[in-house]
């Protein structure tokens, strides 16, 4: 199978084309403006260079740029005098719980009303009052 296509690529490569075809590629080809395969590779060296010059320089800048925290010792932190607050607070003494609200009244059942009946397999079920039993 590999000699095949060895044989069919041989024979593709030593096929000549007409000589007014081959006049038609040539001025075309000449017609064409000639491409820059180095620009792409020009312009990303020199992006990498410049960002290479740039950070170290800008690292150093913002290490220098940074302040350097404040350590104070605990006797100047003693000697400050503490803040008393602007708005007034409640003493323990003050708060309350709130009260909850009264509960409802019991609702009531009316004594009057006829029990219902229900006619189950001959028998006579009276309806039970199971919230009250």
């Amino acid at each position: 199978m590999t000699d095949e296509l060895d044989q069919l690529r041989e024979d593709y490569r030593e096929i000549k084309a007409p000589q007014a075809l081959a006049t038609r590629i040539r001025a075309e080809v000449a017609d064409r403006p000639r491409s820059h395969g180095w620009m792409p590779v020009a312009a990303t060296a020199m992006v990498a260079i410049v960002v290479a010059w740039l950070l170290p320089m800008l690292w150093q800048q913002t290490a220098m740029e940074r302040p350097q925290p404040i350590k104070p010792s605990l006797s100047a932190l003693a000697s400050l005098a503490p803040e008393k607050p602007r708005v007034k607070t409640p003493n323990l003494s003050q708060v309350q719980s709130p009260s909850a609200p009264r509960m409802p009244k019991k609702p009531q059942l009316k004594k009057d009303q006829p029990q219902t009946q229900y006619r189950f397999e001959d028998e006579v079920l009276k309806e039970n009052d199971h919230a009250h039993s």
